[in-house]
């Protein structure tokens, strides 16, 4: 699992945006991790199989949004770009 892309910071709409890629371990990890705490029956032992012949690629955006009545806020600001307006849907990899 790794940070890609720049870290953004929405001002006007108050979050901080991550992406995140997530390669087939990681996905196997979640899996595992999601049938222990929320599968409706008992087991012991999982075993991930990808059937599809290849591998798994994928992005999870992250948002934190930020209370604009907190003092601290601008310390929680870690993002390497910001931006003003609206939310665009991040459709640029480097914008």
């Amino acid at each position: 699992m790794r940070t890609i892309f720049p870290v953004k910071y929405y001002n006007d709409e108050g979050f901080i945006e991550r992406r995140i890629e997530l390669d087939d371990a990681d996905v196997e990890e979640i899996i595992r991790d999601w049938l222990y705490t929320n599968a409706e029956f008992d087991l012991d032992e999982v075993e991930i199989e990808n059937l599809r012949g290849v591998s798994i690629w994928l992005h999870a955006k992250c948002r934190k949004y930020l209370d604009p009545d907190e003092p601290e806020r601008e310390q929680l600001i870690d993002a390497e770009v910001q931006i003003s307006g609206k939310y665009d849907g991040n459709p640029a990899p480097g914008r």
